[in-house]
């Protein structure tokens, strides 16, 4: 469970949550920091059907035991999140980052989710406490194009 601690300015770890939130499914999407790929997400399947695929999506983390995310008020009723993706601390650049979705196919629906960059001090049950949002945006209409993302770390 993921709270909240605006007190807070540390970034112990780095967590990227990107989520479909528009209860269709998304294409897939390569995701790069910085240049470096750092996996892909798997939000599509046969036609644009509706949940279980609602809040689809996946965790880069710079802890892979982060494997929960909740700060999607889109999502408070269900994740369906692929296993976290852990990013190597040393690609993050103090200042300015870019990360780049690339939709890599065209399921047909539309894209549409959430892009969250936090800082957070973890729990230990695969969550924690957020000190510090870099980024909270959205993505939409990419496909087969890409969309990039611009934070401050830390």
């Amino acid at each position: 469970m993921f709270t909240h601690s605006p007190g807070c300015c540390c970034c112990n770890v780095l967590v990227i949550a990107i989520i479909n939130t528009n209860a269709i499914k998304d294409d897939n999407f390569q995701v790069r920091l910085n240049g470096t790929l750092l996996g892909t997400i798997d939000n599509s399947g046969p036609g644009c059907s509706v949940p279980p695929n609602f809040c689809s999506g996946r965790l880069f983390s710079t802890d892979d035991s982060i494997t929960t995310y909740t700060g999607i008020p889109a999502c408070s009723a269900s994740y369906n999140l692929e296993p976290t993706i852990e990013i190597d601390p040393a690609l993050l650049i103090t200042g300015s980052n870019t990360l780049r979705i690339t939709s890599v196919n065209n399921a047909g629906c539309g894209n549409f989710g959430a892009v969250h960059i936090v800082c957070i001090n973890p729990d230990g049950s695969g969550g924690g406490t957020i000190g510090k949002t870099l980024l909270n945006s959205t993505y939409g209409m990419i496909s087969l194009t890409f969309q990039d993302f611009t934070f401050t770390y830390p």
